[in-house]
This record gives C-alpha cells, structure tokens and sequence, in this order.
C-alpha cells in the first residue's frame, strides 16, 4: 500500500516526496485528510477512463 498523504506546513507529502503546495497549513492539513479518508464521487459526465486515471495518479 502506498504511503498515506501528510501534511507539513503549507506543503503535501506522500512519504518522503512533496505532492504539491497549499495557500496555508489548515488547508493542506484537510487536503491531506480528504485524500486518505473520504469517499470521492464524480460527476456522471466524468469517463470510466478519468476514474480511473485519478485513482491512479492519487491512490495507485
């Protein structure tokens, strides 16, 4: 299983590589969360392709 997203300052990590950064240490904190605990929903208009592309990128 990957490494799970943290936050430190205003930055993203996932493990030990920076994932992107924020307007402030709040909002990287609930970015962080978002990204290792909710349940995403996309819009329908939104391919199987796409899908699955984020997941991917973000939980591959």
């Amino acid at each position: 299983m990957p490494d799970p997203y943290t936050s430190c300052a205003k930055q993203i990590l996932r493990g030990k590589q920076h994932v992107a950064d924020c307007r402030d240490p709040e909002t990287a904190e609930a970015l962080a969360i978002v990204l290792n605990h909710a349940q995403i929903v996309f819009a329908p208009e939104v391919s199987v392709e796409r899908m699955e592309f984020v997941k991917g990128v973000l939980w591959g």
